[in-house]
């Protein structure tokens, strides 16, 4: 190899060091950025999630109300069925004497 060889290997080869260099810091600015991102992203669905849970308790509390009004609505109901049945049998009564 001549000299001329060399050093045009050698330039090469410095060539292919500083593409690798800037390929090097291309590539931790997008890590950089995808990291800022998921962070990003992370709080924000870490905040909904905060919503959602608030929305689930409210949801919760609504349904033990829905279920002690509509035991609320059995009672009356099985009080309005006997009190049907009392004036059922007071007209029997009434329509046989």
């Amino acid at each position: 190899m001549t000299k001329k060889q060399l050093d045009a290997s050698l330039a090469t080869i410095n060539n292919i060091g500083v593409r690798l260099l800037k390929q090097e810091k291309i590539f931790e600015e997008y890590c950089d950025k995808m990291q800022k991102a998921v962070l990003e992203e992370k709080e924000e669905m870490l905040a909904e999630l905060k919503v959602l849970r608030g929305e689930l308790k409210k949801m919760n509390v609504e349904i033990a109300e829905m279920k002690s009004k509509l035991a609320c609505v059995d009672v009356m109901q099985a009080q309005l069925n006997e009190l049907r049945a009392r004036v059922d049998s007071f007209q029997y009564e009434a329509s046989s004497t």
